[in-house]
């Protein structure tokens, strides 16, 4: 039993006074805190939206680019239109296949032979046919062009999915803004406020129910201060509480309870009271 009344006080006074939980009052009905960390993430994620779409817009041109005649890509590319054409036959079937009509006398003359659809045909007649044609510069540009316009149509998905997600982020930003709390917590300086003075009050009410124990216990500079100085909080900074926080929760919560090693009872019945003075006083 002694073992669960030591574990009911600490658990007690942690929950009153230490670091991770002096912050939230005891009372449930208390704003959010954190709410004006919600509103900067959200805000944050609807900036980096707004870059993204900014950055898929700024493909707003078609420029041709046809490589340099004999330079590497040049020679990649026009290998890969022509290098496996090796009958007339052939090259007919792929003119014909990007919808170009050409008819026999129109070969004859570009190639200044008589045409046999099944004669092979040498490098030196590619070259002569896109020499007059332009084929290769034809096939060039619309692959770029096909190649633009399916990035264009990527992008518009991109960017009407990434408008939606705006929309749906703005909607619960809306629903974030418009709750007491936010009005309440929107500036840091408010924040620090409320939380400061919440301390200040616990603390106080804290030393003044247990004034005559810590006249037995040895106190840290910071605390012996406080009380000296009649609880004048403004001559404290952030570190001073700070120490002063750490004091209470890392070495004066278990001297208390060693204090009262005998009478455990009295020391949880005077912490509950503690505990009813605290939200009285910051509800």
């Amino acid at each position: 039993m002694t073992n669960k009344l030591k574990k009911i006080i600490n658990d007690l006074i942690e929950a009153l006074f230490c670091y991770d939980t002096f912050t939230y009052p005891i009372s449930s009905e208390y704003p959010d805190i954190h709410i004006v960390s919600k509103v900067n993430i959200i805000e944050n994620e609807i900036n980096e939206f707004k870059k993204e779409i900014k950055e898929l817009y700024e493909l707003d041109t078609f420029i041709p680019i046809i490589p340099q005649k004999g330079s590497e890509v040049y020679n990649c590319m026009y290998n890969k239109i022509y290098g496996n054409i090796i009958k007339l036959s052939e090259l007919i079937y792929y003119i014909k296949s990007l919808k170009i009509n050409l008819d026999v006398n129109v070969l004859k003359t570009i190639l200044e032979k008589d045409i046999d659809p099944e004669m092979d045909i040498s490098k030196d007649d590619i070259e002569k046919f896109n020499k007059k044609m332009n084929l290769f510069d034809f096939l060039v540009i619309k692959k770029q062009r096909e190649d633009y316009i399916n990035e264009l149509n990527n992008r518009e998905k991109q960017i009407n999915l990434l408008y939606k997600k705006i929309d749906t982020k703005r909607k619960y930003l809306n629903e974030i803004k418009n709750k007491p709390s936010y009005d309440l917590l929107s500036s840091k300086d408010a924040v620090d406020k409320i939380l400061r003075e919440q301390f200040q009050k616990k603390i106080t009410i804290f030393i003044v129910s247990f004034q005559k124990d810590l006249n037995e216990i040895k106190l840290n500079t910071e605390l012996y201060k406080l009380i000296r100085n009649n609880f004048n909080w403004d001559n404290f900074d952030d570190l001073e509480i700070e120490k002063i926080l750490d004091f209470i929760c890392i070495i004066l919560k278990d001297k208390l309870i060693k204090s009262y090693d005998n009478k455990l009872d009295v020391l949880v019945k005077k912490l509950n009271k503690t505990k009813n003075m605290i939200i009285k006083l910051i509800i």
